[in-house]
């Protein structure tokens, strides 16, 4: 992501809105993020959204849902604009119109997602009982969800942030939907997007009285298991599953619009793709941020950085926080250290990490609980990025060759290349994401994507769709792409980590970002956790390789960490090249180069 463009600012004059910057397009939307930007999820009580200035930050990226009080979410943006911050989002969580409202109306109630048999869906991770899921193909539902975006807009936000941006898409992975709503969708989609002839091989002679629902029960489907269990192999449900995602892209562009229109300006949208998995990507081409939920806890070294990586190559920001298990682990452990690299590793990969001081938490066995933490847990990470912001500010990551991401393939179970990515970084190369879409992830391969790389490994053999297939061999003749053991002397882009005893240290990843006037820096982030939660224990004595090839001459480096004062490294002269020596590592650090 280069964030490197004009900026063009006015601002926003909507009766009742709090004073923001004004946002021309996505370009300017990007113009106004900086790497070092500390940014908040909103999880504080209303009495006490103030106690977040000592962290001075500049975004409120998940932002607060007008369903809990219109006048609230005001008074709060203009805290949050005293304090700073000039990107407000208006959540809208389109997963339920809450157990309060729905108590109020039999509309909402009646607008629910529903399983085979015509029960009611409650998603599992709810466990009040009373939250039904909504569907977003029903009218009472979709009215509620705009009046929430209209309040959001008018209360003061400049950014839209969607929660359960798939709405009734994600249903179907729990047994959803067959409301009437759907089934009529559905027949409508079925008249404009398969021809009759195809109808008929499946069954369905004629659209007027088909109901896929009825289908469904013909061929034995009659309970919500039943379905779970056959879902793979029905007939039909790969045409079904294209028409909800249909429907909820057509919706979410709708939500955009409308907050565009209350607010008067372009309004960047952010959602919750959770995990960036390949089925929360459906509508990814309509969002200029991920504000979202992934994985942390047990898992630092596979999925946080595979998802900041494939974020780099859809061209978006990542505004993360951890799952809500991850979280639950973390309140009862009270694992602080753990948390404080979990910030530290987003910055490191040139995202950011959102702070909250009341994080909803759930796993099965205690249900939902609340993780909040001081401030003091976060200051330490916090106070190091905005203390020095020049060693984030415009510089991107160093990637002299790249791994394919294949949204095919990446759509197995097996998840070959997020293993791949992880060993990479065990062992310190330098290295992006490409990123191939199909018929549900829109990116594309382009022939420009080649520019400044040596080389594009790819580990899958799957099809390339839509013409992307002919780029990649394009590459391959040019003698620029291929299988990831074709990759011409790898230990050209690595940059080495090693004990005192120069043994490798796999859990040590050394992560180079360079700038367009400024010498290279290395973010040093140690990996290793105990398999039970205890928190890591600190390196000593790390020599850390400094290639040229890579970085460039190398005459000082200037080590920098966390509550720790700055020094200056011997820099030894080795028949491989420079190398440095870090007195000690906790769980980051970074070192600054100079020619």
């Amino acid at each position: 992501m280069l964030f490197k463009f004009a900026v063009s600012i006015a601002y926003a004059t909507l009766p009742g809105a709090v004073v923001l910057p004004a946002l021309a397009d996505e370009i300017d939307f990007k113009n106004h993020l900086q790497h070092a930007d500390v940014v908040l999820m909103p999880g504080w009580e209303n009495q006490n959204v103030g106690n977040a200035a000592p962290l001075h930050p500049k975004i409120v990226a998940w932002g607060e849902d007008a369903v809990w009080g219109t006048a609230e979410r005001k008074r709060n943006a203009q805290k949050y604009r005293a304090m700073g911050v000039n990107l407000i989002a208006a959540n809208v969580w389109m997963l339920t119109a809450t157990k309060e409202k729905l108590a109020q109306s039999q509309a909402l109630q009646d607008a629910s997602c529903r399983d085979i048999a015509g029960d009611k869906l409650i998603p599992p991770w709810l466990d009040d009982g009373q939250s039904y899921w909504g569907c977003t193909n029903q009218a009472a539902f979709r009215a509620q969800l705009r009046q929430r975006v209209r309040d959001g807009m008018l209360a003061g936000a400049n950014l839209l942030h969607l929660d359960d941006h798939l709405g009734t898409v994600a249903a179907t992975a729990h047994g959803g939907c067959f409301c009437d709503a759907c089934m009529e969708g559905f027949n409508h989609w079925l008249a404009q997007n398969i021809s009759p002839a195809q109808l008929k091989a499946l069954g369905v002679r004629e659209l007027v009285h088909f109901s896929y629902r009825d289908y469904l029960h013909d061929l034995g489907v009659k309970t919500r298991a039943d379905y779970l269990a056959r879902q793979a192999n029905l007939p039909l449900q790969q045409e079904y599953l294209q028409f909800q995602r249909a429907a909820i892209n057509d919706f979410v562009q709708e939500l955009k619009t409308l907050a565009e229109k209350n607010h008067g300006s372009y309004v960047p949208l952010g959602i919750n793709a959770w995990n960036l998995v390949p089925s929360q990507l459906a509508n990814a081409h309509l969002a200029d941020y991920f504000s979202n939920e992934i994985k942390h806890y047990g898992v630092e070294a596979s999925h946080p950085p595979f998802a900041y990586k494939l974020a780099d190559a859809l061209g978006k920001p990542v505004f993360a926080t951890a799952a809500g298990e991850g979280w639950s682990h973390i309140n009862h452990r009270k694992q602080t250290q753990r948390v404080r690299q979990w910030l530290a590793m987003s910055y490191v990969f040139g995202h950011q990490f959102m702070y909250a001081f009341k994080q909803w938490a759930f796993d099965p066995e205690r249900g939902t609980n609340w993780y909040e933490p001081t401030i003091e847990e976060y200051a330490p990470v916090t106070d190091f990025v905005t203390q020095h912001s020049d060693l984030f500010n415009d510089y991107e990551a160093l990637a002299p060759v790249a791994l394919l991401y294949n949204a095919v393939a990446e759509r197995s179970d097996e998840q070959p290349l997020r293993r791949y990515v992880e060993q990479w970084h065990r062992e310190s190369l330098q290295f992006r994401l490409l990123a191939a879409g199909d018929n549900v992830l829109k990116t594309r391969l382009k022939p420009g994507d080649i520019a400044g790389l040596a080389f594009v490994c790819r580990i899958d053999n799957s099809e390339l769709v839509n013409q992307q297939n002919a780029v990649f061999e394009a590459w391959q003749k040019a003698g620029k792409a291929g299988k990831c053991d074709a990759l011409p002397q790898p230990e050209n882009y690595r940059i080495a980590v090693r004990d005192r005893n120069q043994k490798d240290l796999p859990g040590v990843w050394a992560l180079a970002r360079v700038h367009n006037s400024r010498p290279p820096v290395v973010h040093l982030l140690n990996q290793n956790f105990d398999d039970r939660g205890a928190p890591q224990q600190p390196h000593s004595e790390i020599t850390v390789a400094l290639p040229s090839p890579l970085l460039g001459r190398v005459s000082a480096v200037h080590l920098h960490r966390p509550q720790r004062s700055s020094v200056t490294l011997n820099v030894l002269t080795t028949p491989q090249g420079p190398q440095v020596t870090v007195p000690e590592l906790e769980y980051w650090a970074v070192l600054q180069l100079q020619r």
